[in-house]
């Protein structure tokens, strides 16, 4: 998202959903990228919606790992059937459950406009010194537990999808509909595999930090099959890692390179 909002003009209440629309649809970069903008001095977020696109041949490939590697079934008409609303449906549904996740304001059939919930938790992280940084890290760790013990998936913990506003946690980007489509402990192990892995960056290099978070997210939430589904997770990304090393161009350490490696250490001393 844009650092700075870009304002347009808008009409007095955000209830008055036709005004602002046409400020929308006048504003033409909000086509393809997600914005954030100015509503009566407020920041919203407008995102534009798209329907699923992954081909045959992708959902095949998902459906074989699934099996091969998970010994799971992948539901492929969950993922076939996700519509342009699925993720505003998540939203509300959970904001109805009491869960901290971003209001939505207006939704048509190309748009969602949204409530902004502060900066990303990404952001701040790297801001801050390494005290804070692992308490604010615990807390997050701590929410993923509680998330999941009410029986809730994410389908995109990575960090840079969680906002702080007021002290509160929101967690934003519901698109994909993974838990709809695997075991609900298995879509569970892929959040925690996730926000670890987008928290490997901040951590500590031999992956110690990360494991006693792992610990601790386990001890918070300790289901037998979300720790069985990331044993076997473990024993996939350790051999990525392994085949990372023998390969030349790995040297380059890029980020997803670093961030394999770093999962693989912190798996391999939690589990």
């Amino acid at each position: 998202m844009p650092a700075s909002p870009t304002s347009i003009t808008t009409p007095a209440s955000l209830a008055q959903c036709s005004a602002l629309l046409r400020d929308i649809d006048g504003h033409v970069s909000l086509r393809d990228d997600i914005q954030t903008l100015l509503v009566n001095g407020d920041a919203v977020i407008v995102k534009p919606l798209r329907a699923a696109r992954k081909s045959c041949l992708a959902t095949l490939a998902m459906r074989m790992a699934c099996r091969l590697i998970f010994k799971a079934s992948l539901d492929t008409a969950a993922i076939r059937r996700r519509s342009p609303g699925y993720e505003a449906d998540r939203l509300r549904g959970l904001r109805r459950l009491g869960w901290p996740v971003t209001t939505v304001y207006l939704e048509t059939r190309r748009y969602m406009v949204m409530q902004h919930c502060g900066p990303s938790v990404e952001t701040l992280l790297k801001r801050m010194a390494p005290t804070p940084r692992l308490a604010l890290l615990q807390r997050i760790t701590d929410d993923l537990a509680d998330f999941h013990g009410t029986g809730q998936w994410h389908g995109g913990a990575q960090l840079r999808n969680l906002t702080l506003q007021d002290d509160v946690l929101y967690r934003i980007d519901f698109e994909e509909p993974i838990g709809d489509a695997v075991p609900l402990p298995l879509a569970q192990a892929f959040d925690v595999a996730l926000y670890l892995a987008s928290a490997s960056d901040l951590l500590g290099p031999d992956g110690g930090d990360g494991a006693a978070l792992l610990t601790r997210y386990l001890d918070a939430a300790p289901r037998s099959e979300v720790i069985g589904y990331l044993q076997r997770l473990r024993r996939v990304v350790t051999g990525a890692a392994w085949a990372l090393a023998r390969t030349r161009g790995s040297r380059r350490q890029t980020a997803e390179v670093r961030r394999v490696h770093a999962l693989s250490r912190m798996l391999a001393q939690a589990l």
